[in-house]
Parts: C-alpha cells; structure tokens; sequence
C-alpha cells in the first residue's frame, strides 16, 4: 500500500510492519519434510471456491502456496475456508514479510529516532499550505490525536500512523490480522518461520521516500478517506470474495502519485520475492506457504506475473 490513504489503506495490502504480533515462543528448528497428505489442499479445492484466493506453484519435490493477506482486521471475521487450511496444515515452513514479533516492534521503536523524525529546525507543518494543514489538523482531531505531538515527526510516519488509527477507528483491530493470527498458529504447530525482508529494510522503503512525496501522499490520502467513508471496509469485502481484480483496481487507484511510490512498495519487492522462490523451486525440497499482502498477488507485476516470467506455473486454487 502506498503512504496514502487510497495510499494509507492500500498500506495494509502491501507492507507487513504494522502487524502487532502477540508474545509467543521463537520459531522451531526448519524442517523440509513433506506431509503425508500432499494432496489435501487440491482435494479441498474441489469443494471450497470461495474465500480470499490462494495459489499454488509446484514441482516434483516442492510447492509453495502464495496467500495474500491484510494486516488489520475488523474482529470475529471468518475468513478461513477448507482449501486455505489444508494448504496452512501441509506446509512445515511459512514465510512473512518481515518480523513483526516482540523483538521486531523493538527494533521498530529504536530505529524510529534515527528515522522517522525531522533534522532540528524544520516541523511536519513546514511540509504544507496552510490549507492543507487545516485539513490534517481536522484529520487529527477526529481521531483524538495532538497533532502539535507530530511536528517533529516526517511525513511518512506521520502517514503511517495516521493510517493505522484511521483503520482502528473504523473498527479495524491488529490483533486480528491475518499475519498476527498465522504467526502464532505457526508457532504453536511447530511451524519454522522465515521472512523476506528485514525490520530495517522495510521501514527503510518509507524512509528513503523524500519528504515532499510522502507529504504529498500523505494529504491526498486524507482528501480521499474524508469524501470516500467505508473505503477500507470496501477492500475487505473484495479480499474476503477472492475477487483479484477488484483488489487490483482498488491498489491502481491508491497507488496514485509520485511515479516512484508503486515500484518502491510493490514491484520491486515482488521481484526480490520471486528471486527465493525461485531459489526454494531449485533448491529446497517440501512444502512452503507464503504470506504478504494481497496488494503483491493482484494485477500487473504481481508475485505471480513475475514467477510466470520466471518460467513457473502458478495455478489459483
């Protein structure tokens, strides 16, 4: 998801760091072996169409299964299906998009200082017409943030966190993530966790941003929530129907702005992504399920457009 509301929703479709993780126990030790029942997750598709979409990619001793998530989620939605679960209980090996454990929101908090904030002398405020920070002052009060608390903080943390409070505001609840949820499924199966990125890398996407483009997304954002109530809830829907295409048009138009935002959160990304599994297709043996933000397995350069050119057959389930 881009740094702004089109942009700040899209954020949960695309970028894993805002996932709050619940205390559990460190991953187990790696284990490669298949399961018995390899063949529980296309029997299961026979009889369950529907639900947010999975795919698959696989060879003679591998497979991996691609699961698009979202990182928050109203509570108590049910967005599980018999075809998902038996591709969750096949695999051994999962893999997240970064850490978002205990220790990583450690990493986070110490990182933000060097980061997230603006040098000596210059305030969020600077970053806007007087118009424009009329409207962020509103924006703030809605949510009962201080905003005067934000002037030493960038543009892009400033966006981030207003977008998670949006979210929360609508009902939306962290611990209900999909990521929250599978980490400590994952944990309490004995499943080995892996991740794509590191903390540092992912938040590095949003700070490497210059100051004036996520300034600029960063109000765009609010123009969009504040003239289009029930956005989010909009997105869920699609996620939870599998609808694909919708959930790309949805990232189309939230990725509207600087021509650099969607190759610096999506694409790019996705290459890396596809760079291990190409590498686990020719090297590694068992079953391995992979889950990112939907945002990376809808439209043109997705995770799968790029596995394609890889040579890989991706079929949906």
């Amino acid at each position: 998801m881009s740094v702004l509301i089109k942009g700040f929703f899209v954020i949960l479709l695309s970028i894993g760091l805002i996932a709050c993780d619940r205390p559990q126990d460190t991953a187990k030790t790696d284990s490669t072996d298949k399961s018995a029942s390899a063949d529980k997750a296309q029997q299961a598709s026979e009889t369950s169409a529907t639900g947010p979409a999975l795919w698959k990619l696989s060879d003679d001793d591998t497979t991996i299964y691609l699961f698009g998530t979202v990182h928050i989620l109203h509570k108590d939605i049910d967005w599980k299906n018999e075809v998902l679960e038996a591709a969750w209980t096949d695999s051994p090996i999962v893999y997240f998009e970064t850490d978002t454990s205990e220790e990583g929101q450690q990493q986070i908090a110490a990182m933000i200082p060097q980061i997230g904030l603006n040098t000596p002398g210059v305030t969020l405020q600077s970053f806007f017409t007087d118009e424009q920070w009329a409207l962020i002052e509103q924006s703030a009060a809605k949510l009962n943030l201080p905003i005067q608390s934000f002037q030493n903080m960038r543009p892009w943390l400033v966006g981030v966190l207003l977008s998670v409070q949006m979210i929360m505001a609508d009902g939306g609840d962290p611990e209900s993530g999909v990521e929250t949820i599978l980490r400590a499924e994952a944990l309490a199966a004995g499943k080995s966790i892996r991740y794509f990125e590191s903390v540092e890398q992912q938040l590095g996407f949003f700070a490497d941003m210059s100051d004036e483009d996520a300034a600029e997304l960063l109000y765009e954002g609010l123009v969009f929530y504040n003239e289009n109530p029930g956005y989010f809830q909009k997105l869920v829907d699609e996620w939870l129907a599998g609808n694909v295409a919708a959930i790309a048009d949805i990232m189309i138009e939230g990725l509207a702005g600087p021509d650099n935002v969607a190759e610096i959160l999506l694409y790019s990304r996705n290459r890396n992504w596809v760079e291990e599994m190409t590498r686990l297709m020719n090297e590694e043996e068992g079953v391995f399920f992979v889950a990112v933000g939907a945002g990376h397995l809808a439209g043109e350069k997705s995770v799968q457009d790029y596995l394609q050119q890889a040579g890989f057959t991706v079929e949906r389930q």
